[in-house]
């Protein structure tokens, strides 16, 4: 991999994840003020749903797409033939139940009728959008990626504004039918490019293949999920769709680190996979170094400058939740260590662990949640995700050095920047705490990213920054 490949992969999947992803972020002005918390927490509530019923409605046959690819197989195209065969045929058996029990499930979901009927239409574009990224990002189609994500985030974006304003009522169903009308013709233009890809070579094997590596892993997809996403359908449970509304502004702005994680992650895994396969192991930890850095870099900005920001754009009945952007963003720092050992998993085949770890982090979350979240309202659950994200990257750790002595980076590599992270945190808040005034403590906030950055500089041996 050349010098900078890393990074200049990275940066077009970044670019594409703050256009598309952040888009929670980046809407704040406009939804904080044209919905009620409690509106609000619906759509969020709702975008949570979505991933977990794609998982489960295909049986999560679609999500091997990738790892055939890494294969080298002459027969992608009659694997990709299978997946789009077998996900639709789940997806529509799976739909005619979810529409006989419609009533049941709205009760269960915590979601008006009305957007139930929604579910379907954006699960079927999410399961579409998820095979494109499956085929496109091992061929390092970076730009191609970020062009048709964007498109189709912004036009659903437009889309969602339009329903809110052209609507007499229901808010939150106008805004979402609006996104998906806005959404649906860059759709159509993924499946486009897909088509290419299919051959009329289907066979049993690509069958077995399929479900031996997407069955095993529905527990993992949808502990990611729960990890991610699932505390505010607990929140709306329990304390209702306002605090939903409220815990989704603070999410949204924390969230941004995970777009840089996924960018990095995403331009890292060709490469990944070429240094497993060939033993460049120094390499590899040099990749991994520069990475765990650069994710410090955006943790120390939004750690800092998080609630800042979330004043600014956040309507003013939003801004009670700004205290925990910092936690969240520390939960997010977890989720990169989480990242870095546990795909070892999937790379030599050893399914079945990454299933048991996601479950325990899910259930711990679930569990404390349901403990805390009565007491604490919606603030304890930035503080669950902290816990399990941190326990997952543990047992990913321990699994990949103890139980499968795959090559494993050191703690020496990743731990730093984590605890100059937590460090940095508690800094932030007592200068929040010793009340010197906005421009006071944003010109001391200035110095100490001021310092992280140089802390990047020091210890990430990145030339990249240097050059």
């Amino acid at each position: 991999m050349a010098e900078r490949s890393l990074f200049a992969h990275a940066g077009s999947y970044f670019s594409a994840a703050v256009a598309t992803r952040a888009l929670g972020f980046i809407s704040l002005p406009i939804y904080t003020r044209l919905l009620t918390p409690s509106e609000y927490g619906l759509v969020n509530v709702f975008w949570t749903w979505v991933p977990i019923f794609a998982v489960l409605l295909s049986a999560n046959s679609f999500s091997a797409v990738s790892r055939y690819w890494f294969e080298e197989q002459d027969d992608f195209g009659g694997f990709l033939l299978t997946t789009l065969a077998i996900t639709g045929t789940c997806l529509a058996v799976f739909s005619v139940l979810a529409v006989t029990f419609s009533n049941r499930l709205s009760g269960l979901l915590g979601l008006p009728r009305p957007l139930m009927w929604l579910l379907l239409p954006f699960v079927a574009a999410f399961i579409i959008e998820s095979l494109f990224l499956q085929v496109f990002m091992p061929q390092k189609k970076s730009r191609l990626i970020g062009t048709a994500t964007t498109l189709r985030a912004y036009a659903g974006f437009a889309g969602g504004v339009a329903g809110v304003l052209l609507a007499r009522g229901n808010p939150s169903f106008a805004l979402l039918a609006g996104q998906f009308l806005g959404g649906i013709l860059f759709v159509g233009v993924m499946v486009h490019f897909l088509v290419p890809f299919v051959r009329r070579s289907a066979t049993r094997a690509h069958v077995r293949y399929l479900f031996s590596y997407s069955l095993p892993l529905i527990p993992y997809t949808l502990s990611g999920t729960i990890l991610a996403q699932f505390d505010r359908v607990m929140i709306n449970s329990i304390s209702g769709s306002a605090d939903a509304g409220l815990y989704s502004v603070a999410y949204n702005i924390g969230m941004l680190l995970s777009l840089l994680v996924s960018a990095l992650v995403m331009a890292f895994t060709p490469d990944y996979f070429e240094y497993m396969n060939t033993g460049r192991y120094r390499k590899l930890d040099e990749d991994v170094r520069k990475m765990v850095w650069t994710v410090f870099g955006g943790a120390a900005f939004l750690t800092l400058f998080g609630s800042e920001v979330g004043l600014m754009l956040a309507g003013e009945k939003f801004h009670a939740a700004l205290g925990i952007v910092d936690v969240v963003v520390f939960g997010y720092a977890g989720y990169a260590l989480w990242f870095i050992y546990g795909r070892n998993i999937g790379f030599v085949k050893k399914v079945v662990y990454s299933p048991i770890i996601a479950g325990i982090g899910g259930g711990l979350n679930i569990g404390l949640n349901w403990l805390f979240i009565p007491h604490y309202g919606y603030m304890a659950s930035a503080w669950t995700t902290v816990a399990s994200y941190l326990a997952m990257a543990t047992m990913g750790y321990v699994v990949s050095r103890w139980f499968l002595r795959v090559h494993t980076t050191s703690l020496s590599v990743v731990l730093p920047p984590l605890v100059a992270l937590l460090a940095l945190a508690a800094l932030s808040r007592v200068v929040g705490a010793a009340g010197m005034g906005l421009a006071p403590a944003l010109a001391v906030k200035t110095v100490l990213f001021a310092t992280c950055v140089g802390l990047v500089f020091r210890c990430s041996g990145i030339p990249f920054f240097r050059s």
